[in-house]
């Protein structure tokens, strides 16, 4: 993708992913993670697994470039899917 393990974000929730962690820019995990992996990411989540992390993290990436609701109107317009 052409980026450093540190420009990179994971997402885990159990002890295995702690192997991970330390090696990227951000770690993220669900609510209901693992209490050890979530003492080392750098940002515990709202939802828990399977409840829409995956659009929580998706929408923190959206505001970092715009603001949501500008976002959204974009993606409502035709040229958006070309």
């Amino acid at each position: 993708m052409g980026i450093t393990s540190a420009e990179a974000a994971y997402v885990g929730d159990d002890v295995i992913d702690l192997q991970v962690m330390p090696n990227v820019g951000v770690a993220l995990c669900p609510a209901d993670a693992h209490i050890l992996v979530q003492r080392y990411c750098h940002l515990v989540l709202n939802k828990s697994a399977g409840e829409g992390v995956a659009r929580e993290v998706a929408d923190m990436v959206l505001a970092s470039r715009m603001p949501l609701e500008q976002a959204y109107e974009l993606a409502q317009k035709p040229e958006f899917e070309k």
